[in-house]
């Protein structure tokens, strides 16, 4: 009996100590996880403001949506995306929280200015692959269907750069230096150089039987893909073949040093992985895809667009900063911290040295869909392209905004003429130039036809010029 009375007691106390040492493991866990959990609280400007908060990961999956002056969540160690919206702007930040991490942030809307909502109209011959300079702009027209090339200068004038090719894109070095894609038929391809008013076709070390693969740097040094081969053009006209690879490889885009590539597995329905190639010879690699780059003006930092992230790297690959936003749309340097870029209907300003994204342009759906910008080589002006979905005739635009204290011509009488223009007949074709001024410019289909008074009585007939408003525009005739 008093060896069965021990056992029992001996039992007792072992599941005393055992619940015990549970509850004061689970106690020890609590407090642990108190010290160690992290947590992020957002302060705002206006309670009408909404705060929304959301893990950086492929799949971003929001924990936090609330409107209010302040808002706080218990948040795991990460990369978070916070988001402060109201009903006419948006600011971003992108914020790390590291373990045990109590971290507060301020974004306030009302302390920078609304984003601007008037684009300064610039023309109506559907620009794309433009590129500006003070002096001159140059650029496809797309709404035409002979795409051809056309520059103007500080006089407004618009001049046929070249309208022996039809073109599909240009990737320019600077405003007077570029390699041009243009269309030989329906499945034929071949480049174009363009130096200044000078266009000389390109001889490849292949036969282009497809769309091409081309990047072009700022020094001038650009490359071309074939299929498993990466070239790179020299001075004289020939190309040195820098890259060979048994996966399928297309150039994407090149700096004054390396030049960024995706490559594809034979057997496998989409591009897989990125490399950059240095002039050294060194190359750097990693999985993924993308399906827009631009490296920043200095070739140390990359921004790669893709539906799984948005990132920007080093120049061997690193990831050096998230995006606040995913996938977004023509993505250009403004300089080596400032990215500028199109996400929806919003043109957006990033900042590395904050983490922060700021709406600086919002378009209004009705004036159309941006689809690429460009800085003027001095920083002065964005260029935007915008798509205007037009029931049976979808055109291109071309406006633009400061980005400094230097304001456009007045662009109200090219804010009406959006209205009519571009306008197509059997005999004329007529559109607007506003690059220094606003000037009419038409086209003739032939001889004999009076197409500034068809661009007049347009622009009358619609009620928005009167007759002595529309005499006193500027008419040029463009040639086919």
């Amino acid at each position: 009996m008093d060896i069965e009375r021990f056992d029992i007691v001996k039992a007792r106390t072992t599941l005393m100590y055992t619940v015990i040492g549970l509850f004061m493991a689970a106690i020890a866990w609590i407090v642990v996880s108190y010290f160690l959990s992290a947590s992020l609280t957002i302060t705002t400007d206006d309670a009408s403001n909404t705060i929304l908060v959301s893990e950086n990961k492929p799949t971003r999956h929001g924990i936090l949506t609330q409107a209010g002056i302040s808002v706080s969540t218990r948040v795991e160690a990460g990369d978070y995306t916070v988001t402060v919206e109201s009903a006419s702007t948006s600011i971003m930040r992108t914020v790390s929280v590291g373990i045990g991490e109590h971290k507060t942030i301020t974004l306030d809307l009302h302390s920078d200015a609304l984003p601007i909502t008037t684009l300064s109209p610039v023309t109506t011959l559907g620009a794309s692959s433009f590129t500006a300079a003070s002096d001159h702009l140059t650029f496809i027209d797309h709404n035409d269907a002979d795409t051809p090339l056309y520059t103007v200068n500080t006089t407004n004038q618009v001049t046929t750069l070249d309208n022996n090719h039809s073109y599909v894109s240009v990737k320019w070095a600077n405003p007077s230096w570029g390699i041009g894609l243009v269309s030989k038929g329906s499945a034929n391809y071949g480049l174009v150089k363009i130096d200044g008013s000078s266009v000389s076709p390109i001889t490849l070390p292949f036969t282009a039987q497809k769309s091409i693969a081309y990047a072009v740097s700022p020094n001038m040094t650009w490359y071309i893909s074939d299929d498993h081969t990466v070239y790179r053009a020299n001075g004289d006209g020939s190309f040195t073949k820098v890259y060979t690879s048994s996966d399928n490889v297309a150039v994407v885009a090149a700096s004054n040093d390396a030049v960024l590539f995706s490559t594809k597995p034979s057997n496998a329905p989409r591009a897989t992985g990125l490399a950059v190639l240095h002039q050294d010879g060194t190359k750097y690699q990693i999985a993924g895809e993308q399906y827009e780059s631009a490296w920043s003006p200095l070739g140390d930092k990359l921004i790669v667009s893709s539906d799984s992230t948005t990132d920007i790297f080093d120049a061997k690959l690193n990831a050096i900063a998230p995006l606040p936003q995913g996938n977004v749309v023509s993505p250009v340097w403004l300089n080596d911290t400032t990215l500028l870029y199109v996400l929806g209907g919003n043109v957006w300003r990033y900042d590395m040295t904050t983490g922060e994204a700021k709406i600086i342009i919002s378009i209004d759906p009705l004036v159309g869909t941006p689809s690429s910008i460009v800085p003027d080589t001095s920083g002065t002006f964005l260029y935007i392209s915008v798509f205007r979905a037009n029931f049976n005739n979808p055109t291109f635009m071309l406006g633009r905004v400061s980005l400094g204290s230097q304001q456009p011509p007045d662009g109200i009488t090219a804010q009406h003429l959006n209205i009519i223009f571009p306008d197509v007949d059997s005999a004329c074709t007529i559109n607007y130039m506003n690059f220094t001024a606003l000037s009419i410019v038409y086209k003739q289909s032939y001889p004999g036809q009076n197409c500034v008074s068809t661009a007049r009585d347009a622009a009358v007939d619609s009620k928005v010029l009167t007759a002595s408003e529309a005499a006193l525009l500027n008419y040029q005739q463009l040639s086919l």
